[in-house]
């Protein structure tokens, strides 16, 4: 044993109480932390045991939270939905309303101007107007009677209307009349049929043609008429058709370089003089009695002719004759105008005007465009006349002048005596059908109507002064449908057995002035007749002035001699030749007429017996370069030093 250093007994004391009391504390404290530990574990486990229930709990609250915040979540939404849709409905209601206003608005304002509209298509619509004896027969107005551009067949009638007629309905009609009807005969049937529009003041008809049929209506006037009380009523004036030449089947005329012409004598020519005479213009007669009726010789057969259903017998030697005559000419290069003469006729009398068949020795008569058998026979004639002499191997007629000197009505174109609008009306009726068949064929041909010197003289004698039958032919023709009529003009001097129609008398001198309102024409004041058509009313509906062929003057060598025959030829040509209106100055004659000569009327460029006149060498050279040369002789007859004197430019 190990022997211990002696201490003091109470230091060591002390030491072994604090060790031990250390010993104890930390015991204690070890105990307490294990029991703290067990008790923290116990807890632990405790606490472990609730965790399940706890997180079911929390889940649970967390569901019940969630669902009452998504059932918040879900009110707030329909809150805000609702209130969304409220303020959408408000908000519709305000669009619904405000498009409500502007709808109303705009119907107000689309019935306002509906109103306005209204009123305007009152103003335009036609008024209804009760049909007047004075305002009848004048209601319509036919504009255009045409036939139609683009077919043929069809005839287009366009016209305008005042107003609306007062009548069974808003209907009115076409007829077509015969150039002699006044009315619409009983039973007839309207062409076509047109419904009056409210606010349109025109109409437009379109009615069959029936070219060359039995119902043609190619020489037919067209009325409008409207039904009153079950019956037809005019109430327009009558209207042909224009153009003609719509359905021509030729378009030929022959040029002509110069105007010099001359009335031919058959008889010369195959003698070579109308070459030597260098005529660049013929004139001959067609006598319609010539050429119709049977024929007497084998050789030359009847030629039966049909149109518009009906045949006609004509004379085939008779027209082979022509056929010589106007082949010639044609193979010459000379332009030919014909004339139609209407002489009595016993084969055809229908052609004879009814108030002409008696009580005159005039030679020619009025063409009868009174009767419906005289209307088939002209349009037949005229027809076949210029199917034959439209360049179809038989010659070429360029020029028709129907009838001749129309207003000397007792010596040249007979009729019983009336006022001179009824006398020219007769004529026109008549001039029209001959104009509708030849342009039918020949679209280029010429038609005219012829007119002698006797200008104004107011002689009160039962014939016509010049003047009057043209104002009333052309007043006629252009109520009626304007065409292209032209004037052959006869200014034959004054008188007629003075060749020098620039030395007359002082009485003579007084019938000749240049004046509008000259008794007489003559070759000196012939301006006066062209310078009257020169008048806006005497013009085409083109704005055209319309043609003169002086187609008949001579100057007798009688009197005066033949020098002063050749002087008054050249003064005349050079008179002519300087009006740009005249296309044709037709010397009569080629050769003295015997019986014309018997009155001191010697025209001739040949005398009847043979041989030349002085004239005859100025005629071959007055269209030529020495016209100046040849001419040069006739100064000194006139007594003038320069031709520039007397011949002024029209």
């Amino acid at each position: 044993m190990t022997k211990r250093k002696p201490l003091s007994e109470k230091p060591r004391k002390k030491k072994v109480i604090k060790k031990k009391r250390n010993r104890l504390q930390r015991f204690i404290r070890e105990k307490r932390k294990a029991q703290e530990q067990k008790k923290t574990e116990k807890q632990g486990n405790k606490w472990k045991s609730l965790i399940p229930v706890i997180l079911l709990a929390v889940l649970v609250a967390a569901g019940v939270i969630a669902f009452v915040v998504l059932k918040y979540q879900e009110g707030v939404r329909r809150q805000e939905a609702m209130k969304l849709m409220q303020e959408a409905r408000e908000s519709r209601k305000q669009k619904e309303k405000t498009q409500q206003e502007r709808y109303l608005a705009t119907v107000r304002e689309r019935m306002k101007v509906a109103d306005q509209i209204q009123e305007a298509w009152e103003d335009l619509w036609l008024d209804e107007i009760e049909l007047t004896e004075e305002n009848q027969d004048t209601f319509a107005t036919v504009e255009s009677c045409l036939i139609s551009s683009e077919d043929s067949s069809i005839v287009e009638i366009k016209g305008t209307l005042p107003g609306i007629p007062k009548s069974d309905s808003d209907d009115i009609y076409i007829f077509p009349l015969n150039t002699y009807e006044t009315s619409i005969p009983e039973g007839a049937e309207p062409a076509d049929t047109f419904r009056i529009e409210k606010t349109k003041a025109t109409f437009t008809f379109h009615a069959n043609l029936n070219n060359r049929q039995a119902n043609s209506r190619m020489f037919k006037k067209f009325v409008v008429a409207a039904k009153v009380d079950g019956k037809y009523k005019i109430i327009s004036r009558s209207h042909y058709i224009t153009n003609p030449e719509a359905v021509a089947k030729y378009n030929v005329y022959t040029p002509a370089s110069s105007i010099k012409g001359l009335l031919v004598d058959p008889s010369r020519l195959n003698t070579g003089e109308l070459e030597d005479l260098g005529v660049k213009q013929a004139a001959y007669n067609i006598p319609l009695s010539k050429i119709t009726g049977q024929t007497t010789s084998a050789n030359y057969p009847t030629i039966h002719y049909t149109y518009n259903g009906k045949t006609y017998a004509i004379d085939g030697q008779s027209v082979a004759e022509f056929d010589i005559v106007f082949g010639s000419l044609s193979k010459k290069g000379i332009r030919t105008t014909a004339i139609i003469l209407n002489d009595m006729n016993y084969e055809y009398p229908e052609l004879v005007h009814p108030k002409a068949r008696s009580g005159s020795t005039a030679p020619y008569v009025m063409f009868n465009g009174a009767e419906e058998a005289g209307v088939d026979a002209m349009a037949a004639m005229a027809t076949f006349l210029a199917e034959r002499y439209s360049g179809t191997g038989h010659g070429t007629v360029s020029n028709w002048v129907i009838a001749n000197e129309i207003n000397a009505r007792s010596h040249w174109n007979y009729m019983e005596y009336t006022d001179v609008y009824n006398y020219t009306k007769e004529y026109a009726q008549a001039f029209r059908v001959f104009y509708n068949a030849i342009k039918s064929v020949n679209a280029s041909a010429e038609i005219y109507m012829p007119l002698d010197q006797t200008w104004n003289r107011n002689l009160n004698d039962r014939n016509y002064d010049a003047r009057d039958v043209l104002d009333n032919f052309n007043n006629i023709v252009k109520e009626k449908g304007n065409i292209d009529w032209q004037l052959a003009y006869h200014p034959y001097p004054v008188p007629l057995t003075n060749a020098a129609f620039w030395n007359t008398g002082a009485y003579y001198k007084k019938l000749t002035i240049d004046s509008v309102d000259t008794a007489m024409i003559n070759m000196k004041n012939i301006h006066v007749v062209t310078d009257y058509l020169c008048q806006e009313s005497f013009l085409t509906d083109e704005g055209e002035t319309r043609h003169v062929l002086l187609s008949e003057q001579g100057f007798t060598s009688s009197s005066g001699g033949e020098g002063v025959q050749a002087a008054a030829f050249a003064y005349a040509y050079y008179i002519s030749e300087a009006n740009s209106h005249i296309n044709g100055f037709l010397l009569n004659r080629q050769t003295d007429a015997p019986e014309e000569v018997a009155q001191g009327l010697a025209f001739g460029l040949n005398y009847s017996g043979g041989g030349h006149k002085q004239i005859y060498n100025v005629f071959k050279k007055i269209d030529t370069e020495q016209s100046q040369q040849a001419t040069e002789f006739a100064k000194s007859i006139l007594g003038i030093s320069d031709w520039s004197s007397v011949i002024k430019q029209h």
